[in-house]
């Protein structure tokens, strides 16, 4: 994988591929042991999104709205991730069980969403 955001199983394009996104590199060589070919692993090293600190940034007339931003650091990591998605069937956010792991996978699909990197009616989970 590349540094930032690993992956296993890029390159062929099989038809129903699936994408599966996890936190960190690592658990892409655990999870290859258990997933055949239709899935491709992509690391997306954490949190790919974040709250900047600067004015309009939460939006209190608004029922306090959040304005996220792409972290900076993460370019390389959202385009791997965007490009993956386009060419998959479907999506599976595969993050830590825990409030951290739900809010990545939430950035994460609000962040392909935004990109159009989601076909209609490509599921998500």
């Amino acid at each position: 994988g590349s540094r930032g955001g690993g992956s296993r199983g890029g390159g062929g394009d099989l038809p129903g591929r699936t994408l599966m996104v996890v936190e960190s590199p690592a658990k892409i060589a655990t999870l290859s042991k258990f997933v055949g070919p239709e899935y491709e692993l992509l690391a997306c090293s954490g949190h790919v999104r974040a709250l900047p600190s600067k004015p309009g940034s939460v939006a209190p007339d608004r029922g306090f709205e959040m304005v996220f931003e792409q972290a900076p650091s993460k370019g390389r990591v959202v385009q791997a991730l965007v490009q993956a998605a386009r060419r998959s069937s479907a999506v599976v956010l595969a993050t830590d069980p825990d409030r951290e792991g739900e809010a990545i996978a939430w950035h994460v699909a609000q962040l392909l969403a935004e990109k159009g990197a989601l076909s209609a009616g490509q599921p998500v989970r």
